[in-house]
């Protein structure tokens, strides 16, 4: 069983087994498109935070071993 299968019978069993309005289908795929996009916007600044890291920090410690070999 995969995702879609129970995408397409969540409604149904929301509505007759649980009783539950139409409306809470809604509430529930906009709380997970919700943390779905909160997680995006993490992953993203993380993984840029990452490639800042990685990119500058290796001319850094290149540039200061270089001057410590230089120095007396």
């Amino acid at each position: 069983m995969n995702h879609e299968m129970a995408a397409a019978v969540l409604p149904l069993f929301l509505s007759t087994v649980l009783g539950a309005p139409a409306f809470a289908l809604g509430v529930i795929e906009g709380v997970a498109f919700s943390k779905r996009a909160r997680l995006n916007l993490g992953f993203a600044l993380f993984s840029a935070g990452l490639l800042y890291l990685l990119r500058f920090s290796k001319p850094a410690t290149g540039n200061g071993s270089t001057v410590k070999e230089t120095l007396p």
